[in-house]
């Protein structure tokens, strides 16, 4: 499922500004200033409207130089210590937008921020300076100096979030819809937090979400009490600097993960990659002496160890299923699609658009067909999921046309995937299954090959016995190494990274 992230335009508008001002106004109630003093907060532009410039008949609108006021200056840095533990791609903030029919969500991504307002208080007069920093200090010596804060905003999803879920919902709706328009159907799957804004004359209407953050720690930065201040040069006011600090997670990107197909049809281009992802070894590599000891330690494992094995149909889908049968490592995952004629087929385990099994493994499979959806009944799997759910194996089939088959009529609102596996462990399958594949000793030796690739220097498989069956020893033997190897894999008597992990390699001087 595609997973793209858009940053939230305006951020400097509707989230830094209506923040700074929320603080500011709580400091200035704790600390003990009139609600009446103004604020002056210029932003990034370095100008500011001046209401009450010039004087009018409303008095107490009029501003002059002498009024108190604070001015104030923000700097934000994103906290370092937590950039790796940002919530981006896994679940951790509420979705704002989720469609539970279709498998789509949008969330915010938030950055944990340090912001600094640098503040100069402008007094009428030296006294009342004097006694704010009498008052600070008392403050300060009962260790009141930070308190928690809330703050409100609101951010406006992004334009690119929003045409992605109009072309969902048309989609949706374009076959076996629900009968929703538009308008309807955002009411129904956004957060009750979303409203539309405008800008000042009502025009360019955008959707926003509204929110109120709560438990935002601040505190002065200040030791003993302020600074005496300095006297206003231009008038008998008094300044006193300050700064006070607090952090706040600020959301600054969006993210939404959408399906391939909805409602059986395929999502355009546009809104989907149409290549496969890169991969490392579809690429010349050189490496240095040094590096090539380290890729050797990757490129001596078995693919399956390094991620997903096998191949995905189309090459872009990045499927993931919500589980597996245990033990299989996957040789095609194929998105389908329903025929409306034939709803019941899937896909032929014959053709994979540019891929194809074996000549020697497509003929096993025609006398192999009843046990592919039976789990460790059959060296190979053959298993269907509805989204990313595995379906119960008494209700997918495999004919005798190597047709995968549903044994119930699907909803065209629903996604399928095929997924066709061999067992990575052919020790655990039944006795019938062994026997089925020793008596088969071109698809036996393909499979074990394919399981572990150097077995020729551990085992050398001799000739077939008459009618294409490999001897019992052989066969024994190659099945007991690949149980040994997943043995010693599972007790750590062999050097692998068994978890995720960041591996870092630091060089420094030594003197």
């Amino acid at each position: 499922m595609p997973k793209v992230i858009f940053p939230i335009a305006s951020l400097r508008e509707s989230v830094t500004r209506p923040v700074v001002f929320d603080i500011v106004r709580q400091v200035m109630e704790w600390s003990g200033i009139p609600n009446t003093t103004k604020i002056q907060y210029d932003g990034e532009t370095d100008r500011n409207k001046q209401p009450g410039s010039s004087v009018g008949v409303d008095e107490e609108f009029n501003a002059f130089g002498t009024d108190p006021k604070w001015y104030v200056e923000l700097d934000e840095t994103a906290q370092a210590t937590r950039i790796l533990s940002t919530a981006v791609y896994y679940d951790d903030n509420p979705h704002v937008y989720y469609d539970d029919k279709i498998r789509a969500y949008i969330k915010p991504v938030y950055v944990p921020v340090d912001a600094r307002l640098s503040i100069t208080h402008r007094f009428t007069d030296h006294d009342s300076a004097q006694r704010w920093i009498d008052g600070m200090r008392t403050m300060i010596s009962a260790n009141r100096e930070s308190r928690l804060f809330t703050v409100t905003y609101s951010y406006l999803i992004p334009k690119e979030c929003m045409a992605l879920v109009k072309e969902l919902h048309r989609l949706r709706e374009n076959v076996a819809g629900y009968g929703q328009d538009l308008d309807t159907y955002i009411k129904e799957k956004f957060t009750k937090k979303a409203t539309i804004v405008t800008n000042a004359i009502g025009n360019n209407p955008e959707w926003a979400i509204a929110e109120t953050q709560g438990e935002v720690v601040g505190y002065f930065e200040i030791e003993g009490e302020p600074e005496k201040g300095t006297k206003d040069s231009d008038h008998s006011g008094w300044n006193v600097n300050f700064s006070f600090l607090f952090k706040y997670d600020r959301p600054e990107s969006c993210e939404i993960e959408y399906p391939l197909m909805i409602h059986n049809q395929l999502l355009s281009s546009k809104y989907r990659p149409t290549e496969a992802p890169a991969q490392v070894n579809n690429y010349q590599s050189n490496y240095s002496i040094s590096s090539r000891a380290l890729a050797s330690m990757r490129s001596t494992r078995s693919p399956s160890k390094h991620g997903l094995p096998g191949i995905s149909i189309p090459s872009f889908d990045e499927f993931i299923p919500a589980e597996i049968p245990p033990n299989t490592l996957r040789l095609v995952t194929a998105l389908t699609s329903i025929d409306q004629d034939n709803p019941l087929a899937l896909m032929t385990l014959t053709d994979f658009d540019d891929y194809k099994l074996t000549p020697e493994v497509l003929s096993f499979l025609n006398t192999e067909y009843p046990y592919l959806c039976k789990l460790d009944r059959s060296i190979f799997n053959v298993c269907v999921y509805r989204f990313e759910n595995l379906l119960d194996f008494d209700r997918v089939e495999v004919d005798s046309n190597l047709m995968v088959r549903l044994k119930y009529t699907p909803s065209l609102r629903d996604m399928y995937h095929v997924r066709i596996s061999v067992h990575k462990n052919p020790v655990m399958l039944n006795q019938e299954a062994k026997d089925r594949l020793r008596n088969n000793y071109t698809v036996a030796k393909q499979v074990i090959e394919a399981l572990k690739p150097d077995i020729h220097t551990r085992l050398v498989i001799g000739p077939p016995l008459p009618g294409n069956v490999m001897t019992r020893k052989d066969f024994n033997n190659a099945l007991e190494l690949i149980d040994d190897e997943i043995t010693r894999n599972k007790t750590n008597s062999v050097y692998q990274f068994n978890t995720v992990m960041s591996l870092l390699i630091g060089a420094g001087n030594r003197n």
